[in-house]
């Protein structure tokens, strides 16, 4: 059968040019990665020659932190001495019950570790596994303004 074997053949023809068309597609977007990923590193590293932005960036995260440990000495709220971009604190408040109060206005906050003195417990309703303490990620001075401004009022001290 001629037309069988015609038919044979321009199938595998066709499928032969799919296998090339896959192999040039899947070749171009190794080709785009790698171009993009090139373009990250010369970014990167433009990025940290900005030393004045740098310096801005660790001057805004320093003010930030004193502002939020200042407030919450004022506040009498025990905390963990922050170095980076968040703080650990602790309202002697379950911890569930902080980030509802918050979440309802916006904020965002997390639930925190446990007390080393607290022995694990199944949490009873409405409350948290985490103890009292809860984490705050660093932002700008307004956003924080809004944060311990909550603080203050869930603890009475406003």
């Amino acid at each position: 059968n001629e037309k069988e074997k015609e038919s044979v053949a321009h199938k595998e023809k066709i499928m032969a040019m799919q296998r090339e068309m896959q192999a040039g597609a899947a070749e171009a977007a190794q080709a785009a990665g790698q171009a993009a990923q090139a373009a990250q590193a010369i970014a990167a590293q433009e990025a940290i020659k900005d030393t004045a932005y740098l310096e801005y960036i660790r001057q805004s995260y320093h003010d930030v932190r004193v502002q939020v440990t200042s407030e919450l000495d004022r506040l009498g709220v025990k905390y963990a001495e922050p170095q980076g971009a968040f703080v650990y604190f602790n309202s002697g408040l379950d911890a569930a019950v902080i980030q509802k109060h918050m979440r309802d206005r916006k904020i965002l906050i997390g639930g925190g570790r446990a007390e080393v003195s607290e022995t694990p417990r199944a949490a009873p309703p409405g409350r948290s596994t985490a103890g009292t303490w809860c984490r705050v990620s660093l932002g700008t001075a307004e956003e924080m303004d809004l944060f311990l401004g909550e603080l203050g009022k869930l603890l009475g001290k406003t």
